[in-house]
């Protein structure tokens, strides 16, 4: 697990050019994160107009404009359709294939029909109380990449998954 950490961070240093299409509450809080490190070209894209707002202008791409292998990874928020064209333009990823890779923690991700929320909130206040620093994320309110950079080390993240976030994930 080392050794694939380590790859997965080498591959992340050489990157360059990101593509984030769909902002959302997932995209976001991981561009204000790596908008910090002079080494990427970020850029924004959505069939939303209205969610490119206060982004650079010379960093923002209308969807029809995207070009086939220009960027080095593709970031997609879990909404939009596995048919849309921004799937044939490179490595798509997500926010939390991501940023699992840059936490040092064990993962309990939960997914399913029903029961997901009710089920991640109860482990991770069991976990909490039995003594764990725990940390819960995904769709239970606070996306992973909010908590980047900021020192968090917990013994375990809780993750609530949609299906979205499970189809659209490249590893």
């Amino acid at each position: 697990l080392k050794l694939s950490r380590f790859m997965y961070n080498m591959r992340v240093l050489i990157m360059k050019r990101i593509l984030f299409f769909g902002l959302g509450k997932t995209n976001t809080p991981l561009y204000e994160y790596l908008k910090q490190d002079p080494a990427y070209e970020l850029y924004v894209s959505s069939d939303s107009s209205a969610e490119l707002d206060g982004y650079p202008s010379e960093r923002v791409i209308a969807p029809s404009d995207l070009k086939k292998d220009f960027f080095d990874e593709i970031f997609c928020a879990p909404g939009v359709p596995a048919g849309h064209p921004v799937y044939a333009l490179g490595r798509v990823s997500n926010e939390i294939e991501f940023s699992i890779q840059l936490f040092d923690s064990k993962v309990i991700g939960i997914t399913g029909t029903n029961g997901k929320s009710s089920l991640s909130k109860f482990l991770y206040d069991y976990l909490t109380k039995i003594g764990y620093n725990c940390l819960l994320a995904g769709n239970y309110g606070t996306a992973l990449a909010s908590f980047l950079g900021k020192g968090i080390k917990p013994d375990i993240i809780v993750l609530e998954l949609s299906s979205f976030q499970l189809d659209r994930k490249s590893t």
